[in-house]
This record gives C-alpha cells, sequence and structure tokens, in this order.
C-alpha cells in the first residue's frame, strides 16, 4: 500500500466521522431547541404540554429535513 493510498482511505474516514458528527448534531441541537422553546411556552401560558408537544413534533422534523439536506449535500461531493 502507498503514501497515496493511506492518506486516500484516511481522508474518507475524516470524512465519514464527520458526517456522522454533523448529524447527531444536527438532530441533538435541533430538537433539544424545539423542546426547551416548547417547555418555555407551556410555563409562561400554564399549557399542559401542549406547546412541547407540538415543538416536539416541529424539532424532529426539521432534525430529519436537515437531515435529508446533509446528506444530499454529501453525496454530490462525492
Amino acid at each position: 500500500m502507498t503514501q497515496r493510498d493511506k492518506n486516500n482511505e484516511m481522508s474518507d474516514i475524516a470524512k465519514a466521522v464527520s458526517i456522522i458528527l454533523q448529524l447527531g448534531l444536527t438532530m441533538v441541537v435541533t430538537i433539544l431547541l424545539c423542546l426547551f422553546f416548547g417547555k418555555f411556552l407551556d410555563n409562561k401560558f400554564h399549557k399542559d404540554n401542549l406547546w412541547t408537544l407540538i415543538f416536539l413534533f416541529l424539532g424532529v422534523c426539521a432534525a430529519l429535513r436537515n437531515m435529508y439536506y446533509i446528506i444530499k449535500s454529501f453525496i454530490n461531493d462525492k
């Protein structure tokens, strides 16, 4: 195995790790921000988890949308 092959392999591994980290962080941050915002609205308007559930659903939808675009851009870069 030549040095160039080793460098290409390491580059591929680094790209894969960065995509996995980016997907994970995108999901967690998006869902948690929406969850906390829903909790804030529930406390402000004295509702029993109505806003939390609404914003949790919106956060999951937004996270899935963001994941789609991240994966799409990764595939197009190859």
